[in-house]
């Protein structure tokens, strides 16, 4: 059940990713302009988005977990079905995206897209192997199976399985994460471990090379060569800091199920993409996912702020341009 729950996850987040992006740019869609590297990046945002709209009918219109649940996989088959029609509709008007030839592919890049490959591969068994050895302080398990027991979204506290006394920030309180996952573990019967520790941390691998991938299209334009080297090199990077608790290497290891660690690896990365392509759009729903899965004392509004100086960034060189072709002019 595990596997199948990571192969619909990643379905999930494709094909709405897909979705949306035909949907926002419909009209100014360009040929190469938009990847599954988008689609699969996109994506979490469009699953977090739905499993928030699920979890506030938990906070605020005290449903219980199991209405959340029907809630939660009613929006997801909206969310397909609105994806699947806008994306047809678009292939049918001839607007799709050409695949590219491979025929041209040099040895270098073969070389890198193999090597890169391997390192992923060997992450992702790594990952599954070595266990979970950062659990001090997170009780993200505890938290979605006391959501579990108690058919409801904290109600009582899971270290000691008592009701709340003192009660726990509203801004905490309105984080879906834990919610994301207890639906999961009800609608594929899965144990909080199987789902927290297992397959969330599989999915979000994959959609953070996405993310860089998409950083790497960025700067170095249709250069596949260029391309790979910069998420080989992203790669290294990110094994070689796993040895330390906050580095965002050590979040892809040994906690992706963390809220700081899904904006660090996929909103931050995708959002500075969407910011360097002008489409503003995307980094707004990636400003919007991160309010819905972290809490504001941990870093809450970094995509904001990362959005704001790219816009003023973007802007003075703008003016700059401008203003050195009125000099050149005259």
């Amino acid at each position: 059940m595990a596997v199948l729950l990571w192969v619909c996850v990643m379905a999930f987040l494709f094909l709405v990713g897909n979705g949306i992006l035909s949907i926002l740019y419909r009209r100014e869609w360009k040929e190469g302009e938009f990847t599954a590297a988008d689609a699969l990046a996109l994506g979490v945002t469009a699953m977090i988005g739905t499993a928030e709209a699920a979890h506030l009918c938990m906070i605020f219109a005290g449903v219980s977990l199991e209405v959340s649940t029907a809630l939660f996989g009613g929006l997801s088959a909206v969310l397909l079905a609105v994806s699947l029609a806008s994306v047809l509709g678009k292939k049918r008007r001839g607007g799709g995206a050409a695949a590219q030839s491979q025929a041209s592919l040099a040895v270098t890049w073969r070389l890198q897209a193999l090597c890169f490959g391997a390192l992923v591969l060997a992450q992702a068994v790594l990952m599954q192997v070595s266990g979970n050895v950062y659990l001090n302080g997170d009780m993200t398990v505890e938290t979605v199976g006391s959501f579990l027991e108690e058919n409801g979204a904290y109600l009582v506290n899971p270290m000691t399985g008592a009701p709340y006394t003192g009660g726990i920030p509203l801004r905490l309180e309105l984080l879906c994460l834990p919610t994301l996952y207890s639906v999961l573990c009800r609608i594929f019967q899965l144990t909080p471990q199987a789902v927290v520790w297992g397959v969330v941390p599989l999915v979000v691998l994959p959609c953070c090379y996405c993310a860089f991938s998409c950083v790497g299209r960025c700067l170095s334009g249709q250069n596949k060569a260029r391309q790979f080297f910069f998420l080989l090199f992203t790669a290294v990077l990110l094994w070689a800091g796993n040895y330390r608790c906050g580095l965002e290497g050590f979040g892809l290891w040994y906690c992706g199920w963390r809220g700081v660690s899904i904006r660090s690896l996929v909103l931050v990365p995708y959002l500075i993409s969407a910011c360097l392509r002008r489409k503003w759009k995307l980094a707004v729903l990636c400003v919007m996912a991160e309010a819905c899965i972290v809490w504001t004392f941990y870093g809450a509004g970094v995509c904001l702020l990362a959005a704001a100086g790219l816009f003023v960034c973007q802007l003075a060189m703008g003016r700059l341009k401008g203003s050195q072709g009125e000099e050149a002019a005259e």
